[in-house]
């Protein structure tokens, strides 16, 4: 039952923004309505370049306008938040005279 909650919790936040562009898998990008060699195409092109925005899938080999419109409201592109790099102490040394 707990699983159950989880994968609709899961469902209701696809629906609400979208598969992201970026991590989606080639079967997410299929359910879509993809075609299997156009989901490929799209998992090529972001290894080379990270999508910035939905618009960009048109670059992607296979995918013209009116594909990109049929999936497009179902898709989104998350930026990544860079990591805090922690900060490094700087060691010092006692210097004995």
């Amino acid at each position: 039952m707990r699983n159950l909650k989880f994968l609709l919790c899961l469902a209701v936040a696809t629906l609400a923004y979208g598969t992201d562009l970026n991590t989606a898998s080639k079967n997410d990008l299929i359910n879509l309505g993809l075609s299997k060699s156009q989901a490929l195409n799209v998992i090529k092109y972001r290894k080379a370049h990270k999508f910035k925005s939905i618009d960009e899938l048109e670059k992607v080999q296979g995918i013209g306008f009116n594909d990109m419109q049929k999936v497009k409201e179902k898709l989104s592109v998350k930026e990544k938040s860079k990591p805090n790099k922690p900060k490094q102490k700087k060691q010092i040394k006692d210097k004995k005279k």
